[in-house]
């Protein structure tokens, strides 16, 4: 089974060692007392939950050597990104090419979470 630390994790490898330059901050969200960086972080992504979608019915896998059974289904996770900085236009757009890519499939595969989709990115207004 995969956690969503699991999928922060995976998520956070490839923003740093496939999209952004060294120094950029990458932290996950919606987690209590954790601020926004320090404003020394020129740029800075934030990784948030936003839904869970089960995608297939379970899956029964009975193991004969242990007499045990394996219940598992497949599930979409969807991860919102905020880029925050002077050039988060383009590592937005950076990053949705590559993880868009069969670049970013070979990437993630290892650690058993692939991607399925990637919105093209938004100017939003921060709201506190």
């Amino acid at each position: 089974m995969i956690s969503d630390t699991d999928i922060f994790r995976a998520l956070r490898t490839f923003l740093v060692g496939s999209v952004l330059p060294a120094g950029d901050e990458v932290l996950q969200g919606q987690q209590n007392r954790v601020a926004q960086p320090a404003p020394a972080a020129k740029h800075y992504v934030i990784m948030s939950a936003a839904s869970r979608t089960f995608l297939s019915s379970s899956y029964r896998a009975y193991r004969r050597d242990d007499d045990e059974t394996d219940i598992s289904r497949s599930t979409s996770v969807t991860i919102q990104l905020d880029f925050y900085g002077p050039e988060s236009s383009d590592r937005a757009q950076r990053f949705a090419t590559l993880f868009r890519d069969d670049y970013g499939y070979q990437r993630m595969a290892p650690t058993g979470v692939t991607p399925l989709y990637c919105d093209d990115g938004s100017q939003m207004p921060l709201t506190n």
